[in-house]
């Protein structure tokens, strides 16, 4: 015969009563739905971080657009400035100066032929950038709001979480008040 110092697991099962299965049940299936609830925190602090980096893509959206503003501004103001500084000079050349200044005005006009070309180069290297950029926000914004989803999920996920702890937490005490009451051997 031997010395127990409280009741054995056979013991406890024994002597547990006809609802002794039953609660075994439920707290197998709290602490199931405890273990879920801890995997979808773990989700949803994947998607938190997800959440950040579409934050962080969308504010480099908006430098791009705002760059890409910026040198399509800058290009047409220095087109335009060159422009004009070209027809200046010819218009005061071609008034000061005879023959001499008859190839120099071709060459202009070649020049001044060039300008539109190169403008509208300009336009379309500016409309390609401002497109790309607004590709890029949109797609920056798409990312957002799924994050956004994503985390309201882990939000529900959290809340199942807290409520599964819960009833976890009181069938452990019903638990353990029952194995409490079980006389030991002695």
């Amino acid at each position: 015969m031997s010395v127990s110092s409280g009741p054995t697991e056979l013991d406890t099962i024994a002597a547990g009563g006809e609802n002794f299965l039953a609660r075994m049940r439920e707290f197998q299936s709290a602490k199931s739905q405890a273990e879920s609830a801890l995997n979808d925190l773990a989700l949803g602090r994947s998607v938190k971080a997800a959440w950040d980096e579409a934050a962080s893509k969308a504010k480099e959206a908006e430098q791009m657009l705002a760059d890409a503003k910026a040198k399509v501004e800058q290009m047409l103001t220095s087109a335009q400035e060159q422009s004009q500084l070209i027809i200046e000079g010819a218009k005061s050349k071609i008034q000061s100066e005879n023959e001499a200044n008859a190839a120099m005005a071709a060459d202009l006009k070649t020049q001044l032929a060039q300008i539109p070309v190169k403008i509208d180069e300009a336009t379309k290297d500016a409309k390609t950038a401002a497109a790309e950029s607004r590709k890029a926000t949109i797609e920056a914004k798409k990312a957002a709001d799924e994050a956004k989803k994503a985390a309201q999920e882990s939000e529900a996920a959290h809340q199942l979480y807290v409520e599964s702890k819960t009833k976890y937490d009181e069938l452990y005490a019903k638990i353990k008040a029952v194995t409490a009451e079980v006389p030991s051997e002695g």
